[in-house]
Protein backbone atom coordinates (compact mmCIF):
# COMPACT_ATOMS: atom_id res chain seq x y z
CA UNK A 1 0.00 0.00 0.00
CA UNK A 2 2.65 2.46 0.67
CA UNK A 3 0.65 5.01 2.02
CA UNK A 4 1.40 7.47 4.71
CA UNK A 5 -0.03 8.37 7.87
CA UNK A 6 -0.12 11.72 10.69
CA UNK A 7 -1.37 11.98 13.90
CA UNK A 8 -3.56 15.68 14.34
CA UNK A 9 -5.95 16.36 16.95
CA UNK A 10 -5.97 12.71 18.07
CA UNK A 11 -6.72 11.27 14.66
CA UNK A 12 -5.51 9.44 12.02
CA UNK A 13 -4.88 10.37 8.29
CA UNK A 14 -3.71 7.92 6.19
CA UNK A 15 -2.91 9.56 2.83
CA UNK A 16 -1.67 8.57 -0.80
CA UNK A 17 0.18 4.98 -1.62
CA UNK A 18 -0.39 2.46 -4.00
CA UNK A 19 -3.53 0.97 -4.50
CA UNK A 20 -3.74 -2.16 -6.35
CA UNK A 21 -0.45 -2.65 -7.03
CA UNK A 22 0.40 -0.19 -9.63
CA UNK A 23 -2.49 3.13 -9.13
CA UNK A 24 -1.12 5.46 -6.94
CA UNK A 25 -3.75 7.16 -5.32
CA UNK A 26 -4.87 10.91 -4.14
CA UNK A 27 -6.93 9.28 -1.42
CA UNK A 28 -7.35 10.31 1.97
CA UNK A 29 -9.11 8.91 4.85
CA UNK A 30 -8.97 9.74 8.74
CA UNK A 31 -9.73 7.53 11.89
CA UNK A 32 -11.45 9.10 14.51
CA UNK A 33 -11.25 6.92 17.86
CA UNK A 34 -14.87 8.29 18.79
CA UNK A 35 -17.15 7.11 17.58
CA UNK A 36 -13.98 4.68 15.79
CA UNK A 37 -14.86 5.14 12.47
CA UNK A 38 -13.25 5.77 8.97
CA UNK A 39 -13.94 8.88 7.23
CA UNK A 40 -13.37 9.96 3.55
CA UNK A 41 -11.44 13.20 3.34
CA UNK A 42 -11.01 15.37 0.44
CA UNK A 43 -8.56 13.87 -2.16
CA UNK A 44 -5.24 15.64 -2.31
CA UNK A 45 -4.51 17.64 -5.66
CA UNK A 46 -1.55 15.47 -6.66
CA UNK A 47 -1.49 11.54 -6.60
CA UNK A 48 1.75 10.29 -4.70
CA UNK A 49 3.50 8.06 -2.74
CA UNK A 50 7.10 7.93 -1.39
CA UNK A 51 6.45 11.38 0.00
CA UNK A 52 6.88 13.36 3.64
CA UNK A 53 3.60 13.86 5.41
CA UNK A 54 3.32 15.31 8.29
CA UNK A 55 1.88 18.30 10.21
CA UNK A 56 2.27 21.41 11.44
CA UNK A 57 0.04 24.18 13.64
CA UNK A 58 -2.74 21.75 12.88
CA UNK A 59 -2.33 21.41 9.02
CA UNK A 60 -0.83 18.52 6.98
CA UNK A 61 1.41 18.96 4.64
CA UNK A 62 2.21 16.13 1.83
CA UNK A 63 5.51 17.12 0.04
CA UNK A 64 7.44 15.92 -2.91
CA UNK A 65 7.34 12.35 -3.25
CA UNK A 66 6.45 10.05 -6.54
CA UNK A 67 3.62 9.88 -9.19
CA UNK A 68 3.07 7.02 -11.54
CA UNK A 69 5.79 7.89 -13.58
CA UNK A 70 8.76 9.90 -11.73
CA UNK A 71 9.13 12.16 -8.84
CA UNK A 72 7.04 15.67 -8.25
CA UNK A 73 8.41 18.61 -6.21
CA UNK A 74 4.91 19.73 -5.96
CA UNK A 75 3.60 20.28 -2.26
CA UNK A 76 0.22 20.70 -0.84
CA UNK A 77 -1.72 21.33 2.59
CA UNK A 78 -4.61 19.91 4.01
CA UNK A 79 -6.73 22.45 6.33
CA UNK A 80 -9.23 19.74 8.40
CA UNK A 81 -11.36 22.48 10.14
CA UNK A 82 -12.50 23.22 6.15
CA UNK A 83 -11.30 19.77 4.71
CA UNK A 84 -9.49 21.43 1.75
CA UNK A 85 -6.35 21.27 0.47
CA UNK A 86 -4.51 24.43 -1.09
CA UNK A 87 -1.58 24.26 -3.32
CA UNK A 88 2.20 25.80 -1.97
CA UNK A 89 5.30 26.61 -3.27
CA UNK A 90 7.04 23.32 -4.64
CA UNK A 91 10.27 22.32 -3.42
CA UNK A 92 13.23 23.25 -5.45
CA UNK A 93 14.28 19.83 -5.86
CA UNK A 94 11.99 16.74 -6.76
CA UNK A 95 12.34 14.02 -4.05
CA UNK A 96 11.09 10.44 -3.51
CA UNK A 97 11.69 8.98 0.19
CA UNK A 98 12.69 11.99 1.81
CA UNK A 99 12.36 12.82 5.81
CA UNK A 100 11.04 15.79 8.00
CA UNK A 101 10.00 17.06 10.75
CA UNK A 102 7.97 20.39 11.85
CA UNK A 103 10.15 22.64 14.76
CA UNK A 104 9.70 25.72 16.32
CA UNK A 105 6.87 26.70 13.14
CA UNK A 106 8.85 25.60 10.25
CA UNK A 107 8.61 22.53 8.21
CA UNK A 108 12.22 20.81 7.62
CA UNK A 109 12.57 18.08 5.05
CA UNK A 110 16.26 16.28 4.44
CA UNK A 111 17.50 13.91 1.89
CA UNK A 112 15.84 11.25 -0.18
CA UNK A 113 15.71 9.83 -3.95
CA UNK A 114 17.10 12.60 -6.26
CA UNK A 115 17.76 12.51 -10.42
CA UNK A 116 21.33 12.65 -8.96
CA UNK A 117 21.03 10.18 -6.18
CA UNK A 118 20.69 9.71 -2.78
CA UNK A 119 20.55 13.41 -1.06
CA UNK A 120 21.88 15.08 1.93
CA UNK A 121 20.56 18.24 0.99
CA UNK A 122 18.39 20.45 3.70
CA UNK A 123 15.69 22.42 3.09
CA UNK A 124 13.14 24.73 5.49
CA UNK A 125 9.44 25.78 4.35
CA UNK A 126 8.11 29.20 6.21
CA UNK A 127 4.44 28.89 6.11
CA UNK A 128 3.90 32.53 7.13
CA UNK A 129 6.43 33.11 3.39
CA UNK A 130 5.27 30.05 1.38
CA UNK A 131 8.99 29.34 0.89
CA UNK A 132 12.02 26.93 0.68
CA UNK A 133 15.57 28.05 1.71
CA UNK A 134 18.26 25.42 1.59
CA UNK A 135 19.92 24.69 5.15
CA UNK A 136 23.33 23.21 6.10
CA UNK A 137 23.52 19.86 4.24
CA UNK A 138 23.50 16.38 6.28
CA UNK A 139 27.03 14.51 7.33
CA UNK A 140 25.58 11.64 5.34
CA UNK A 141 23.39 11.29 2.81
CA UNK A 142 19.86 9.29 3.26
CA UNK A 143 16.83 8.35 2.28
CA UNK A 144 13.70 6.58 3.78
CA UNK A 145 15.34 7.63 7.23
CA UNK A 146 13.41 9.27 10.01
CA UNK A 147 13.36 12.80 11.58
CA UNK A 148 11.78 14.09 15.00
CA UNK A 149 13.37 17.44 16.78
CA UNK A 150 13.38 18.48 20.73
CA UNK A 151 13.55 22.05 21.27
CA UNK A 152 15.72 23.95 18.35
CA UNK A 153 17.58 20.46 17.33
CA UNK A 154 16.40 18.34 14.84
CA UNK A 155 17.60 14.28 14.39
CA UNK A 156 17.65 12.80 11.61
CA UNK A 157 18.52 9.12 12.34
CA UNK A 158 19.17 5.85 9.78
CA UNK A 159 18.01 5.47 6.07
CA UNK A 160 19.74 4.40 3.76
CA UNK A 161 22.15 4.94 0.31
CA UNK A 162 20.80 4.05 -3.15
CA UNK A 163 23.49 2.66 -5.35
CA UNK A 164 22.65 3.37 -8.51
CA UNK A 165 24.98 1.83 -10.62
CA UNK A 166 24.75 -1.26 -8.54
CA UNK A 167 21.27 -1.44 -8.61
CA UNK A 168 22.29 -1.83 -4.40
CA UNK A 169 20.87 -0.70 -1.00
CA UNK A 170 22.87 -0.25 1.69
CA UNK A 171 21.94 1.08 5.50
CA UNK A 172 23.04 4.03 7.43
CA UNK A 173 23.68 3.00 10.48
CA UNK A 174 24.23 6.67 11.76
CA UNK A 175 21.98 9.40 13.29
CA UNK A 176 23.04 13.53 13.63
CA UNK A 177 21.75 16.20 15.24
CA UNK A 178 20.62 19.84 13.85
CA UNK A 179 21.10 23.04 15.86
CA UNK A 180 18.94 25.06 13.83
CA UNK A 181 20.06 28.45 15.38
CA UNK A 182 24.01 27.35 14.38
CA UNK A 183 22.88 25.89 11.24
CA UNK A 184 25.09 23.16 12.13
CA UNK A 185 24.69 19.07 12.01
CA UNK A 186 27.07 16.99 14.69
CA UNK A 187 27.22 13.22 14.24
CA UNK A 188 25.23 11.69 17.29
CA UNK A 189 24.67 8.19 17.37
CA UNK A 190 25.52 4.50 15.97
CA UNK A 191 22.19 2.17 15.64
CA UNK A 192 21.80 -0.84 16.98
CA UNK A 193 19.30 -2.09 14.29
CA UNK A 194 18.26 -0.31 11.01
CA UNK A 195 16.02 2.30 10.41
CA UNK A 196 14.49 2.28 7.08
CA UNK A 197 11.33 4.44 7.14
CA UNK A 198 9.71 2.77 9.91
CA UNK A 199 6.55 3.43 11.59
CA UNK A 200 8.00 5.82 14.96
CA UNK A 201 6.58 8.30 17.59
CA UNK A 202 8.40 10.51 19.87
CA UNK A 203 7.69 10.28 23.63
CA UNK A 204 9.55 12.04 26.97
CA UNK A 205 12.68 13.10 25.16
CA UNK A 206 13.02 9.11 23.65
CA UNK A 207 11.92 8.08 20.30
CA UNK A 208 10.45 4.72 19.78
CA UNK A 209 11.26 2.99 16.21
CA UNK A 210 9.45 -0.27 15.27
CA UNK A 211 11.06 -2.39 12.81
CA UNK A 212 11.67 -6.05 11.49
CA UNK A 213 14.71 -8.42 11.10
CA UNK A 214 14.79 -11.59 8.80
CA UNK A 215 15.25 -14.93 10.85
CA UNK A 216 17.33 -16.74 8.11
CA UNK A 217 16.74 -19.89 10.70
CA UNK A 218 13.36 -20.08 10.74
CA UNK A 219 12.25 -17.94 7.04
CA UNK A 220 10.37 -15.10 9.37
CA UNK A 221 10.32 -11.42 10.59
CA UNK A 222 10.90 -10.61 14.09
CA UNK A 223 9.23 -7.42 15.07
CA UNK A 224 11.16 -5.16 17.69
CA UNK A 225 11.01 -1.48 19.33
CA UNK A 226 14.29 0.05 19.14
CA UNK A 227 14.31 3.05 21.68
CA UNK A 228 16.67 5.73 21.37
CA UNK A 229 17.02 8.03 24.34
CA UNK A 230 17.47 11.76 22.74
CA UNK A 231 17.59 14.01 25.33
CA UNK A 232 20.70 11.79 26.71
CA UNK A 233 22.61 11.87 23.77
CA UNK A 234 21.75 15.74 23.74
CA UNK A 235 23.39 16.19 27.06
CA UNK A 236 26.32 14.13 26.28
CA UNK A 237 27.26 16.29 23.05
CA UNK A 238 25.97 19.51 25.24
CA UNK A 239 28.83 18.55 27.60
CA UNK A 240 31.47 17.66 25.45
CA UNK A 241 31.45 20.85 23.59
CA UNK A 242 29.45 20.04 20.63
CA UNK A 243 31.64 17.11 19.36
CA UNK A 244 31.09 13.73 18.44
CA UNK A 245 28.82 12.31 21.46
CA UNK A 246 28.58 8.24 20.03
CA UNK A 247 29.05 6.40 22.70
CA UNK A 248 27.47 2.83 21.39
CA UNK A 249 30.64 0.64 20.37
CA UNK A 250 30.77 -2.50 17.65
CA UNK A 251 30.52 -5.34 20.21
CA UNK A 252 27.90 -4.16 21.79
CA UNK A 253 25.75 -3.38 18.70
CA UNK A 254 26.51 -6.50 17.20
CA UNK A 255 25.46 -8.35 20.12
CA UNK A 256 22.26 -6.62 20.74
CA UNK A 257 22.88 -5.03 23.91
CA UNK A 258 20.88 -3.23 26.08
CA UNK A 259 23.39 -1.18 27.74
CA UNK A 260 21.48 1.58 29.05
CA UNK A 261 24.26 3.91 29.31
CA UNK A 262 24.40 4.39 25.64
CA UNK A 263 21.24 5.26 25.16
CA UNK A 264 19.84 2.91 22.97
CA UNK A 265 18.10 -0.12 23.59
CA UNK A 266 16.00 -2.97 21.70
CA UNK A 267 13.68 -4.58 22.67
CA UNK A 268 11.70 -7.90 20.70
CA UNK A 269 8.06 -7.60 20.66
CA UNK A 270 5.54 -11.11 20.53
CA UNK A 271 3.48 -9.40 17.81
CA UNK A 272 2.29 -10.64 14.35
CA UNK A 273 5.12 -11.03 11.99
CA UNK A 274 3.48 -11.40 8.46
CA UNK A 275 2.49 -7.75 9.15
CA UNK A 276 3.74 -4.81 7.87
CA UNK A 277 3.35 -1.72 10.30
CA UNK A 278 2.91 1.90 9.28
CA UNK A 279 1.79 3.33 11.99
CA UNK A 280 3.12 3.23 15.70
CA UNK A 281 1.93 6.06 17.54
CA UNK A 282 -0.02 7.45 21.21
CA UNK A 283 -3.53 8.55 21.07
CA UNK A 284 -4.59 10.93 23.86
CA UNK A 285 -6.40 8.84 26.14
CA UNK A 286 -7.66 12.00 28.35
CA UNK A 287 -8.96 13.88 25.50
CA UNK A 288 -10.80 10.86 24.48
CA UNK A 289 -12.15 10.77 27.67
CA UNK A 290 -13.80 14.30 27.29
CA UNK A 291 -15.23 13.54 24.40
Amino acid sequence: MEYKTCMVDNCLYVAGGNRYTSLVTNEVYVYKPVPAIWTKCCSMYVPRKDFYFGELDGHLYAVSGRTFITRTPTVEKYIPQKNRWAMLAPLPVDSSRPAGCACNGLLYLSGGLTESGTSNRVWRYNPDLNNWTEMARMLSSRAEHIMTCIGNKVFAIGGSICEYQFFAWNDVMSGEIYDCEANQWTNLLTLKMSVLNKAFFTSDNCIYIIGQELNFRHHFFNTFVQKINLRMYLDKITASGNHDSNTNDAASNAAGNNNNDDGCQVFRCEVNNRLDYCFFGIVNSSKLASE
